[in-house]
């Protein structure tokens, strides 16, 4: 999953390539489709993100960030889009706090 976003001003504007080789989900039962929807999500809310917000103040001296370990409770919704979103939100929050 690849992706490049610019960051706004005042941040020194940068390519940032997102690349998530294996997304684990233990529980979640997704077809073919539900997951490439996923997949999508969550790309697409890390870019909106980074660019909105810029780095997570941790992320910020290092080119790569190998892994990004979250637990979060997915039962508010099935839609794979909206838990793409969630678990995004959830791996640039853990940015922010590590």
């Amino acid at each position: 999953m690849g992706s490049s976003c610019l960051l706004p001003f005042p941040t020194p504007l940068m390519n940032i390539t997102i690349k998530i080789p294996e997304l684990s989900l233990e529980g979640i039962d997704l077809n073919r489709l539900e997951r490439v929807r996923l997949q999508a999500a969550v790309k697409a809310e890390l870019s909106r993100l980074l660019k909105v917000k810029g780095l997570p103040r941790n992320w910020k001296n290092s080119t790569n960030i190998p892994t990004v370990p979250v637990n979060l409770n997915l039962t508010k919704t099935d839609n794979p889009t909206d838990m793409g979103k969630e678990i995004a939100q959830a791996i640039y929050n853990r940015g922010m706090a590590q």
